[in-house]
């Protein structure tokens, strides 16, 4: 735990001073970009599915890996192989991932170091377990840049990239267009996405997606409970902190987030959070464009709030298989150096 409380320590102290514009920032971006992805691609035995990407390279399974990859991530996994190199996999796959998010970032955030530090609280554990989904939802991050832009050509090409590395990816097609639907629209959707639970429940078999979390009578609830009530509480503070007259990209933000909300209590916390990661993630840029937005004396008060908010979700992350008596996937961090 000690290793996670000085990384994000330093990894604050970097972006403070990149936000501040003194003469260093753009070496303490540059800085913190390479100790996050150092973290990523140096890592040993961190992540719940660590050992299956491991074993499945150390054991040459080839045809394995063809039934369950999707082609790009079955490429990449190639490559490993040939190399006959386990830890390769994580190389090949952490730093597109984690240079296609900073790059994200820096194109579309009022706030690169707040984004930054978001994504770090939030999202990076998850991301160093689900490897290829991480690199699929990294993917479509990158490409909201079309969606602002109108480019709905380039737009595409990213997520069927995305889809060539993970099937799921598919499922943010639709956000294309969702700045055209109104709230109370997208409100009586989702009451329609409910009876439509079976007919998606079908389609994840069909793309053979997340069967581990699936039976034949539908969901199997495993866990997870915690960052879905986190997610829900965040999403209502940030309805109750918006300004009347926000922005509209705060609006979309709102709802692509409303809608993984939804997925996540359809489908269980568990496998609802894997589905609703291409959703959350846009609290990356969310939460600087609400700050944004805020009148001063208010933004101030939100900023402290939100960090506070932040940093403790992402210990009690990493407390809680301490509090259950648990294994942990991530705690104590090793590295490829010490073991």
């Amino acid at each position: 735990m000690i290793f996670y409380i000085f990384f994000l320590a330093v990894i604050g102290m970097l972006l403070y001073i990149y936000s501040k514009k003194m003469q260093i920032s753009k070496v303490a971006q540059v800085t913190s970009s390479i100790l996050l992805v150092l973290l990523v691609i140096c890592r040993y035995d961190i992540g719940y599915d660590y050992h299956t990407y491991y074993s499945l390279v150390e054991d040459k399974n080839v045809e394995l890996i063809e039934f369950l990859f999707s082609p790009f991530s079955a490429y990449l996994a190639y490559i490993a192989v040939s190399f006959d190199s386990p830890h390769l996999i994580f190389i090949l796959f952490g730093i597109p991932t984690f240079v296609l998010i900073l790059c994200g970032i820096s194109k579309n955030s009022r706030n690169y170091s707040l984004s930054v530090f978001v994504f770090i609280c939030l999202f990076l554990i998850n991301f160093l377990s689900v490897i290829r989904q991480a690199l699929a939802v990294a993917l479509c991050f990158y490409a909201y840049r079309y969606i602002a832009e109108r480019k709905l050509f380039k737009y595409l090409c990213f997520v069927v990239i995305a889809a060539l590395f993970h099937s799921s990816a598919l499922i943010v097609l639709p956000f294309f267009w969702l700045d055209k639907i109104k709230f109370g629209v997208l409100f009586v959707l989702s009451i329609m996405i409910f009876f439509l639970k079976s007919i998606l429940f079908n389609f994840f078999l069909e793309l053979d997606l997340y069967t581990s979390y699936l039976s034949e009578d539908g969901v199997i609830p495993q866990g997870g409970s915690f960052i879905l009530y986190f997610y829900i509480l965040l999403f209502v503070f940030c309805i109750l902190i918006c300004s009347r007259n926000k922005p509209d990209n705060v609006t979309y933000f709102l709802k692509i987030i409303f809608l993984g909300i939804t997925f996540a209590l359809m489908f269980g916390p568990h496998l609802g959070e894997r589905i609703s990661l291409y959703f959350y993630i846009y609290y990356v840029l969310l939460i600087p464009s609400i700050l944004d937005s805020e009148k001063y004396a208010y933004r101030k008060y939100f900023t402290k709030l939100f960090y506070f908010l932040f940093i403790s979700y992402f210990f009690l992350l990493l407390s809680f298989p301490f509090i259950k008596g648990t294994h942990s996937f991530y705690v104590p961090y090793k590295t490829i150096f010490w073991k």
